[in-house]
């Protein structure tokens, strides 16, 4: 199976600048495309341990940002600075089409990066079948350490990839292999769990589905060291209860030894996707996609395809959900929840009514604002006259936001286009997303600051709370995070541990009873 990747017809603006309605929502602070005279879509992104971010895509190109192409698409890794310059990158791949599916970085400071592959040459050493499941280890400047590939004679693919604690690494994809590494297949196509540890060496792989074809999405590490998956289903059999139509969301949850623990489906007589699962609070889950229905568990349609969003309990009953979109064609990918548990979303739309207010051109970047029952709070596209469409982001404790995309226009709010498809990185400000500086706290002094050794912390609290604190990267990124402790009214100084920290800007979060407080922090 070869994958091509479509180019729609740029459509023509009907009026100027000044007469394009305003829109809510955060402006871009800055904005880049990255790529070459051919297709390099993206639309992963990931903070890293040094302040900087990566982020992975597909390329065509052997030129502008790529300086190599071993064949119809290569993997494309790129570590970009807090700013978006480019500090490497480096294309893998073979003769054939290499598609990527994810990325993490690794405990060593590394990164592990997931997809698939029908090479069997250039970067590659083998190949079972059709497609293989493909993993790459990098080192922390992007030289490669290993790579292996995984699978069957059939289709295999990895769309996902978790790091565990004891350093190795759970892999979520499908397949459609009966031999190789794969046993337990249940249908025409099933969900794949694979774990490897840190070397690459298979220690389990497990099968998920029924006697249809069943996809992975994405997956979710809980906070109970668990594992929740949505995806899609048109099985009704085998693992899969309940199928409400042609399309299900299904949503399951297994343990780290891949032993399942509860499945549900979720839609109605008409196509349902399920493409991201995010953990919020009261370990309950949110799950975004898309959906051509209206009835059974969809209480609404809007038009063509909606956005689809809902919450489940933590033993995945549905709490709410809801239908967001226009007439024509609306998807979320990814979603995050806020501080005070609003959710932040992002995917595409090709709308221009119902709940868009605006459209730049054809398919833009859709980032919606709803609060913590899915009730729009404001809604902003970003985009050009051609094609763009969300993949992921990344909320910073600031409030600021980075998203990455894929954008075909080279106009609007885009600029910097190589040809075809690039991949767009952007940065939104906070606008009324960041963390609430209000709370019990008075007094609030912290010193010295810039800091060489300890850093003290004094406040006043009004009335008994509970205060904890967590460091972060200037980019976001968590370092540590310290529970929080019950403390008396009165005056508390308290000394914050930041050992091991190099020199650097940080952000430190105080939590106190609730409300949470930012502040900047430099080491020395």
């Amino acid at each position: 199976m070869h994958y091509f990747y479509r180019h729609y017809v740029a459509v023509l603006c009907l009026f100027t600048s000044a007469f394009l309605p305003a829109q809510s929502g955060p402006d871009i602070l800055w904005q880049r495309c990255y790529g070459g005279s051919s297709e390099d879509p993206g639309g992963i992104i990931e903070p890293t341990s040094d302040g900087g971010y990566l982020t992975v895509g597909t390329s065509s190109s052997q030129n502008g940002d790529v300086t190599l192409n071993q064949g119809l698409t290569d993997v494309w890794v790129i570590k970009l600075s807090a700013s978006g310059g480019i500090l490497w990158q480096r294309t893998m791949g073979g003769s054939g089409y290499e598609i990527i599916g994810g990325v993490k970085e690794t405990l060593d400071g590394g990164y592990i990066v997931a997809g698939s592959s029908e090479s069997s040459n250039g970067d590659l050493t083998d190949n079972y079948g059709l497609y293989d499941a493909w993993l790459i280890k990098l080192n922390a400047l992007g030289a490669v350490e290993w790579q292996k590939n995984y699978g069957g004679s059939d289709l295999d693919s990895f769309r996902d990839i978790q790091v565990l604690a004891d350093g190795s690494f759970i892999v979520l994809g499908n397949t459609s292999s009966t031999d190789g590494d794969v046993t337990g297949m249940n249908g025409i196509r099933d969900v794949w769990l694979v774990n490897v540890d840190a070397t690459g060496t298979l220690l389990w792989q497990a099968t998920y589905g029924g006697s249809e074809e069943d996809l992975a999405g994405r997956m979710v590490l809980t906070t109970d060291d668990h594992l929740v998956v949505c995806g899609v289903s048109r099985s009704n059999d085998g693992d899969v209860s309940n199928n409400h139509g042609a399309e299900d969301v299904w949503v399951f949850k297994v343990d780290l030894e891949g032993n399942m623990i509860w499945e549900r489906s979720f839609g109605g007589s008409g196509e349902d996707r399920g493409i991201r699962v995010v953990q919020v609070t009261d370990q309950q889950f949110v799950i975004c996609g898309f959906t051509r229905s209206s009835d059974e568990d969809v209480s609404f349609n809007n038009g063509f395809i909606d956005a689809w969003v809902f919450k489940l309990n933590s033993a995945g009953e549905l709490l709410w959900e809801h239908a967001l979109g226009g007439s024509d064609l609306d998807q979320l990918i990814t979603c995050f929840e806020l501080p005070n548990e609003d959710l932040l979303m992002v995917g595409r739309t090709r709308s221009t009514d119902g709940d868009v207010a605006f459209n730049h051109g054809a398919t833009d970047v859709w980032l919606v604002r709803t609060d913590a029952f899915g009730e729009i709070i404001w809604e902003r596209t970003y985009g050009g006259s051609a094609d763009e469409g969300g993949g992921s982001f990344h909320w910073k404790p600031s409030g600021n936001c980075v998203v990455a995309a894929t954008s075909y226009s080279n106009d609007g709010d885009v600029s910097g286009n190589h040809g075809f498809s690039d991949v767009w990185i952007f940065e939104l400000e906070a606008d009324q997303t960041g963390i609430p500086e209000t709370g019990k706290a008075t007094d609030l002094k912290i010193y010295p600051n810039p800091t060489s050794g300890s850093l003290m912390v004094g406040f006043q609290l009004e009335v008994p709370s509970l205060v904890g604190y967590s460091w972060f990267h200037s980019n976001g990124a968590l370092i540590t995070e310290h529970r929080s402790v019950a403390m008396a009214a009165g005056y508390h100084m308290i000394n914050l541990s930041e050992q091991g920290l190099p020199a650097g800007a940080y952000q430190l979060v105080l939590i106190m009873d609730g409300q949470r407080i930012v502040r900047e922090v430099v080491k020395l």
